[in-house]
């Protein structure tokens, strides 16, 4: 956090000079909180978030709670639905096309609206992977998150006691490195839940599609 701070502090005088924001993704790397203390500390007026709706569920973290603690930093967004539920050694987790998975869209997208109007809501939709097991009743877990709040983890408990696996059929690579064959059908898959996902906005979640190349 503190090498990510001074870097952006050594480039605001150029950026601030041209009208250029830096959207940083809470990419797997950090926490919301943590991410917002970033962007706090290096400089709102030239660094914002990309917020992106995937990622925070992998660290064992509601996606709405990332978005109420960047809502006032978002400048654009990397949008995409999780089944988060229950497993013997904690949760689990996996990416799914938007509507396949147990994040609440609608609530979602009523504050994305309230929080930032402004800001972009992009697709970013990552299938085939296979579910990611969040060990958080073993104590190396909590390595990582020495500082996280109890609150903030409660409501992910909250989201993996109402959740349930995906039941539906997903495409996963059969070896590792997927071959030829694995990667055309992972492409394939991916279009076509993209494609689902821009209808789920339209016609459950309301919202306007406007492409851009």
């Amino acid at each position: 956090m503190e090498a990510t701070i001074k870097a952006l502090k050594t480039i605001r005088s150029e950026l601030v000079d041209a009208g250029v924001k830096i959207a940083l993704e809470n990419h797997g790397d950090f926490l919301a909180r943590e991410l917002k203390t970033i962007i706090e500390e290096a400089g709102k007026e030239f660094v914002g978030s990309n917020l992106d709706t995937g990622n925070p569920t992998m660290l064992g973290e509601d996606p709405l709670l990332a978005l109420e603690v960047l809502g006032p930093y978002v400048i654009s967004s990397h949008v995409r639905d999780s089944v988060v539920y229950e497993h013997e050694r904690g949760a689990a987790v996996q990416w799914m096309a938007l509507g396949d998975g147990t994040i609440d869209f609608r609530q979602f997208v009523a504050r994305f609206a309230e929080l930032c109007p402004k800001a972009a809501f992009h697709l970013e939709i990552i299938t085939g992977g296979a579910p990611k097991v969040l060990p958080y009743f073993e104590a190396d877990y909590w390595q990582a998150f020495p500082n996280l709040p109890a609150a903030d983890f409660a409501r992910f408990v909250k989201l993996a006691k109402a959740g349930h696996p995906f039941t539906g059929k997903m495409v996963t690579a059969a070896s590792s490195p997927p071959s030829a064959a694995d990667k055309a059908a992972l492409k394939e898959q991916q279009h076509v839940d993209f494609e689902r996902s821009i209808e789920y906005c339209k016609k459950t979640l309301g919202l306007g599609v406007r492409w851009q190349a």
